[in-house]
C-alpha cells in the first residue's frame, strides 16, 4: 500500500544544518511546505489505506526516514518505491529511475497471492538492471505460520522464477524468505499496536504482551533470518 516514495536514511546522513531531523521523518510535499513528523505519524504520509485531509499519492513528493537502523549505516540507503501497478504514472517513472541507481532488491509477495502476473513482469524489467535479489514472503501468518504451507508457497515460487527465461539463471544467487512483518512488529515492541490479530488492548495483555511470548512471535516471524542474510550483503 505504499503510495510515497520512501527513503531510509542513518541520522548521520543528516545535515549539520538539521538537527531537528534527528529520529524524525521529512515529508516533502509537492504543494506546500516541508514538514518534520514522528516517525509514528508517517501512515498518514506514506500509505494509500491513510483517509485524511491528505491525497497522499497525489501530495506528498517523498518522505525521509532518519534513524539510528544498523540496515543504513556506512552511507546505505533503502528506498521503498510504489511499485509498477500504481494509477500514478508519475510513481511508475520514479520506480523506474531508482531500479536504475540500485544494487539490490528486496522484492515483496502477499503469501496468499505470491506470484501474479504482474510481478513477474516488473520482475523481468528489474533483473535487467539489478544482480541481487531477495524474495520476501510475507504475511505467512494468514496461512498457517512457517511450515509445510509456506514452505510449499516458497518452493511454486522458486519453481515459477526458475521457468522464467529472464529470471531462471538468476536463481542461484537468489534467497527467499518467508516472514511475517506483524509478527515481528508485535513481538519487538512492547506497547499495543491495534492489529488483525490482537483486537484489543486487554487480549494483548493476557495473551501476548510477557517477554517469553514476545521472544516466541518474533521467533515465528522469520524476520531474522532474513534480516542476517540482507547485513550481510550489505556489509560483508
Amino acid at each position: 500500500a505504499t503510495a510515497a516514495v520512501t527513503v531510509l536514511r542513518h541520522n548521520d546522513m543528516i545535515a549539520a544544518e538539521h538537527p531537528e531531523w534527528r529520529d524524525k521523518a521529512v515529508v516533502e510535499f509537492r504543494d506546500r511546505p516541508t514538514m518534520v513528523v514522528d516517525h509514528l505519524d508517517l501512515g498518514k504520509y506514506t500509505t494509500c489505506l491513510h483517509k485524511g485531509e491528505i491525497n497522499v499519492a497525489e501530495d506528498v513528493k517523498s518522505v525521509t526516514i532518519y534513524s539510528d537502523s544498523k540496515f543504513v549505516e556506512d552511507g546505505v540507503t533503502v528506498v521503498d518505491t510504489p511499485g509498477m501497478n500504481t494509477p500514478n504514472a508519475m510513481h511508475e517513472q520514479i520506480t523506474r529511475d531508482q531500479i536504475d541507481r540500485s544494487h539490490a532488491a528486496v522484492f515483496l509477495f502477499k503469501a496468499g497471492e505470491a506470484g501474479k502476473k504482474s510481478d513477474y513482469e516488473f520482475l523481468e524489467t528489474t533483473a535487467k538492471k539489478i544482480e541481487r535479489f531477495f524474495f520476501v514472503v510475507n504475511r505467512i501468518d494468514e496461512i498457517g505460520g512457517i511450515g509445510e504451507t509456506s514452505a510449499r508457497v516458497i518452493e511454486d515460487l522458486r519453481g515459477k522464477v526458475a521457468e522464467n527465461p529472464v529470471l531462471g539463471p538468476l536463481l542461484e544467487k537468489e534467497r527467499f524468505y518467508p516472514t511475517s512483518g506483524l509478527l515481528a512488529l508485535l513481538g519487538r515492541y512492547p506497547e499495543f499496536i491495534p492489529n488483525e490479530k490482537f483486537l484489543s488492548r486487554e487480549q494483548w495483555e493476557r495473551d501476548c504482551n510477557p517477554p517469553d511470548c514476545r521472544a516466541e512471535l518474533e521467533k515465528a516471524s522469520g524476520m531474522d533470518t532474513f534480516e542476517a542474510d540482507l547485513l550481510s550483503f550489505l556489509f560483508n
